[in-house]
Formats: structure tokens, C-alpha cells, sequence
């Protein structure tokens, strides 16, 4: 039983997914038709411009070749002719793919009708241009391709915007106004200027040297720049740090700084006698060894003078050490 059960979880999650497309697509087709039906109340008492935008949300929600038929009439009839040619064949397309012919016919016989009154805009490219890595042109913020430079296609009464980019140049952009119907406006797109390389600038580094001594000197690259405290901007690359005070051991170091980076040095001297005792230790050591060999050159030294030592004793040898113990 439980196997079965687990058997039905992917059947039952299916179930309910196209249960929930279902209805979503169900509230899309019940908007369309309530913004449809307002459009067509609002063409009728003449706001055929305040229409259009709701068949568009339509047709957007629920497509259909009645919806578009109808868009592209609002579109005639408010002077966007290329608009509702181009939304005219749309419509006779969809209603041939639905079987009605009766509709595609009407949607043919409305384009057909319009096409003699097409204004038309004409892009043609200067031809050094067209060879130009990533060049790219565009009307009314659109890409028009390269197989569409040349041709006179049909453009909307009004303001239109032609723009031309590629790396490394400067752009292109001007606006040109189509007004009468069945006329054709010419946009040319000239060579577009290089534009010169920016120079990187360098962003310099910043290093801050920080002394517990108030009279410790800081240097930078052999150059004194202070006293117990220095900050400032270096140049990217390695420096030399060395920081010096009276009757301190010197301290030195080298740093690597990279563009735009921070380097921040706390750094504490040793008082040169804080060492002594390693140096006596060592110093010392070589008293004592010392000492011993002078001892043996002692005692097996034979007795060829007055006034030395009985053979086989020790002479006195008092040695520095410094004050080692």
C-alpha cells in the first residue's frame, strides 16, 4: 500500500500543477475579455487612442486574431499606419493557423489596402563603417540588422531615433521626423570617429610608519621623511622602511605595495643593551678558551728562566669578562 501510495505522489503533484495553469490562464482569458470589451466601448464613443493600450494588454494576456484585428484598426486610426499594416498581417497570420479564413481574408484585404500609404524609412551605412567590429545601429532603441540596411521600411508618422555604436568610436544618434504618407525619409550613418584610449592612471599607494620612541627617525628609501610617526602616498612597488633612534638597535624592513593598497608598520626598537648579555656570553666564551690555552702554554712550558713558576703549577691569569659571572 505504501508503495503504491509513493508511487502517485509525482501523478498527484502533475494533477495539481496543471490544475493551477490551468486556472491562472483562466484569469488571463477573463481579463483579456473585460479589457477587450472596454476597448471596443471606448472606440465606439470615439477615445480610440485611450483603447489601444487596453487591446494591447489583451492580446498580451490571451492572443487572438480578433483581438489583433482590432488593435490594428485603433493603430489606423490614429495615424500608426505601420503599426496596423504590420499588426494586419499578424492577425491574417494567426487566423490562417486557426482555420478561418474568413477572418484571414479580412485581415489581407485591410493590409493590402494600407500599403500604398506607407511612409517608409531608409538607413544606409557609410561603407568603411560596415566592416567595423561589433558595430551596431538601431531605430527607436530596436537593432536594425545588417540585412535591413539599404531598405526602405515602413515606419509610424512621427519622431524617430537612429543610433550607431561600436568599440572604440565615437557614437552616432540623430532624429528624424516621417510625415507624409507614402513618402520615404533617408537617415545616413557616417564613418564613426576612433576615440582615443584613455590613460589608466595609477592609483598611488599609501604607507604609515608608526614609532614608539618620540625621537626615533623614520626614512623611506634612504630619505628621512620624519620623526616617530609618518604617513603618506608611495609609489606602487617595494620600499625600503628603516627607522633609526639614539642608542637603539636600528630596525629595517622591506614592503611590497600594490595600486590603491595600505600598509601600516607599528614598530618598537630594542635599546642596544638589551643584547649585552648574548654578547658577553660569546665574549666570555672566548675569555675562557682563551684562558685554558694560556693555562696549558703554563703548564707545559719547560723552566728556562729565573723567577718562573715551580714546574707543574698554575701562574695567576686574571681575565676581563666584561662583568660576566
Amino acid at each position: 500500500m505504501k508503495t503504491r501510495y509513493r508511487n502517485s505522489l509525482p501523478l498527484f503533484a502533475a494533477l495539481a500543477f496543471a490544475s493551477s495553469t490551468a486556472h491562472a490562464q483562466s484569469s488571463d482569458s477573463a481579463v483579456a475579455q473585460a479589457l477587450f470589451d472596454h476597448a471596443k466601448q471606448l472606440m465606439a464613443a470615439g477615445h480610440v487612442a485611450e483603447a489601444c493600450p487596453k487591446l494591447e494588454e489583451s492580446e498580451r494576456l490571451d492572443p487572438r486574431s480578433g483581438t489583433l484585428i482590432n488593435l490594428a484598426s485603433c493603430y489606423e486610426q490614429t495615424a500608426r499606419l505601420a503599426s496596423a499594416w504590420s499588426t494586419y498581417i499578424e492577425a491574417a497570420t494567426s487566423a490562417k493557423a486557426l482555420g478561418n479564413s474568413a477572418r484571414e481574408a479580412v485581415a489581407r484585404q485591410r493590409a493590402a489596402a494600407l500599403a500604398p500609404r506607407l511612409a517608409k524609412l531608409l538607413i544606409t551605412v557609410a561603407p568603411a563603417l560596415k566592416s567595423v567590429a561589433g558595430l551596431e545601429i538601431t531605430r527607436d532603441g530596436v537593432v536594425v540588422r545588417e540585412p535591413e540596411w539599404g531598405l526602405a521600411l515602413p515606419a509610424d508618422a512621427g519622431p524617430h531615433e537612429v543610433t550607431a555604436k561600436a568599440p572604440g568610436h565615437a557614437s552616432f544618434d540623430t532624429k528624424v521626423k516621417v510625415t507624409a504618407e507614402g513618402s520615404t525619409t533617408n537617415v545616413s550613418v557616417p564613418e564613426l570617429a576612433l576615440q582615443a584610449t584613455p590613460q589608466r592612471v595609477a592609483v598611488p599607494a599609501r604607507l604609515s610608519v608608526m614609532t614608539s620612541g618620540e625621537r626615533d627617525i623614520v626614512a623611506i628609501d634612504g630619505k628621512v621623511v620624519g620623526s616617530q610617526h609618518w604617513e603618506g602616498p608611495v609609489t606602487i612597488g617595494e620600499h625600503m622602511v628603516r627607522v633609526t633612534g639614539a642608542h637603539k638597535k636600528p630596525y629595517e624592513s622591506r614592503v611590497q605595495l600594490l595600486a590603491g593598497s595600505t600598509r601600516s608598520l607599528q614598530i618598537t626598537l630594542e635599546d642596544e643593551s638589551h643584547g649585552s648579555n648574548l654578547w658577553l656570553w660569546v665574549a666570555g666564551g672566548a675569555a675562557v678558551a682563551a684562558g685554558a690555552a694560556v693555562g696549558g702554554y703554563f703548564l707545559l712550558k719547560p723552566q728556562d728562566s729565573p723567577g718562573a713558576h715551580p714546574e707543574g703549577k698554575f701562574g695567576t691569569a686574571y681575565l676581563s669578562l666584561g662583568g660576566a659571572r
